[in-house]
């Protein structure tokens, strides 16, 4: 599944998606491989914070977080998107940048 991301993440490249593929369910929590996408090719996710560099080749998101987003968002009614947005959050979060900023 390839997400265009709203807010490019600037790195040594700019990453204008987000591929996430291999999406598992546990019972309790979803796990993908996730690879940023440059030039319409998936290469792994790397960029730098505050903190050094970070590479981030899983996403693992539980069905609480699921829960609070769906709860927050009634129109999200498929789980799996509702995942998504949480990883989304997450990774702005991580590089200190809001979505659409």
């Amino acid at each position: 599944m390839k997400y265009a991301l709203p807010t490019p993440i600037a790195s040594n490249y700019s990453y204008e998606a987000v591929l996430i593929e291999n999406v598992k369910y546990d019972g309790t929590q979803y796990t993908a491989d996730v690879f940023g996408i440059v030039d319409g090719q998936p290469i792994p996710l790397i960029f730098k914070t505050a903190e050094g560099l970070i590479r981030i080749p899983q996403c693992t998101i539980t069905d609480e977080e699921i829960n609070a987003v769906m709860a927050a968002h009634p129109e999200i009614t498929v789980r799996l998107d509702a995942g998504l947005v949480r990883a989304m959050e997450r990774l702005y979060e991580l590089i200190g940048a809001q979505p659409n900023a």
